[in-house]
């Protein structure tokens, strides 16, 4: 089995991106070897590496401190994603190994997903059938269920792109940094994710919680299932506004049982959204007659067979991810103190408690 149970529970998060985390790791950038580029996003680049010591393949997210460090927002975010990531274990959440840190860049070793992005085999597919959608949605559903009731997580950028495939076929969910250590009384107020997966709360900049987790679960259903997500147009505030007032068109070949999920899930009102109850909801969606398929407890072990089985000659080749990426060259480095990407000791000071090597147990899994 791939992942450890954790006992770490929901509070003790945020006490810990204050304070230094495990002793220093002793890895560095030149411990790992660069093989392609895995994606790239606004802030940060991800790349499949090999540990020279070991020889085994990571994904290694980086971030160019030069660009973080102008925000404080920006920095808070980075903190508290390598907080969650080294705070939740589950079997469909992907694996932190180690954080570290040089004066340009911040990286993140991450679990190697050899099965690539789901938004890739949704393109492959076009469409996923009902019961290959129950199926990752249902790891999904255990993912937000724990990340919600165990961490006090809200992730709030659910989308295929942020959802992973393992050598087995099984999900993993990916990049959190965009989600919020909730306060005491778990709600949020700012504008952040994607704007077609938003839950009209957060467009509406109103308090938000938890549920906003579940409309996108519920978009994300939507897109599986016909190809698009329902609220699709040629600009953000089209989409905002979609989100806000356009009525969700249900096609003609959805199921009764699909139907009835995707408008608990897509209700507007917050309080009445199914999953917004951390107490009742998830039992109710686990009987949900769209996930008859699922063995839940069976799931959870990771017992069943994936209805998607993706295709490794290679794992160094990362064959599963998208050429527009694996094609592209890495940058040079490390620099100098001369270059403007160099981060001096007191911007580094942003950073103290970064650094983190997993407990050994992890490395033998």
């Amino acid at each position: 089995m791939r992942w450890i149970k954790s006992t770490r529970r929901k509070g003790s998060l945020n006490k810990r991106i204050k304070r230094n985390s495990h002793a220093p790791n002793n890895v560095c950038a030149d411990d790992f070897e660069k093989i392609k580029v895995l994606g790239k996003g606004t802030y940060g680049t991800v790349i499949l590496v090999r540990h020279k010591p070991t020889g085994k393949l990571y994904a290694q997210k980086q971030l160019k401190k030069a660009t973080v460090c102008v925000s404080k927002r920006l920095v808070g975010q980075t903190m508290s994603e390598r907080a969650i990531l080294e705070a939740v274990r589950h079997p469909f959440i992907v694996n932190l190994y180690y954080a570290f840190q040089d004066h340009e860049k911040l990286y993140l070793i991450l679990e190697y997903a050899q099965g690539g992005e789901l938004f890739w085999h949704l393109a492959q597919h076009r469409t996923f059938t009902e019961p290959m959608a129950a199926f990752y949605l249902a790891c999904l559903a255990l993912a937000l269920h724990h990340l919600h009731t165990k961490c006090g997580v809200v992730y709030r950028d659910l989308k295929p792109e942020n959802c992973l495939l393992d050598h087995e076929g099984y999900l993993l969910l990916t990049d959190f940094g965009l989600s919020k250590i909730a306060t005491d009384d778990n709600r949020c107020t700012s504008l952040t994710g994607t704007p077609e997966y938003m839950a009209p709360e957060v467009i509406r900049e109103e308090e938000y919680d938890h549920a906003v987790d579940w409309w996108a679960l519920g978009t994300l259903m939507y897109d599986l299932l016909t190809g698009g997500t329902p609220f699709v147009a040629n600009n953000a505030t089209a989409i905002r506004n979609n989100v806000l007032k356009k009525k969700v068109m249900m096609p003609y070949y959805l199921s009764a049982d699909a139907k009835s999920l995707l408008k608990g899930l897509l209700d507007r009102n917050p309080k009445k959204r199914l999953g917004a109850n951390l107490k009742t909801d998830f039992e109710k969606i686990k009987k949900h007659r769209f996930f008859r398929t699922v063995d839940w407890k069976k799931l959870e072990r990771r017992e069943l067979k994936p209805p998607i089985r993706p295709t490794i000659t290679d794992p160094a080749a990362a064959e599963n991810f998208s050429c527009d990426f694996t094609k592209l060259g890495f940058s040079v480095g490390p620099l100098g103190p001369d270059s403007p990407l160099y981060v001096t000791e007191e911007g580094d000071a942003m950073f103290g408690g970064f650094s983190y090597k997993a407990p050994g147990e992890f490395f033998r899994h």
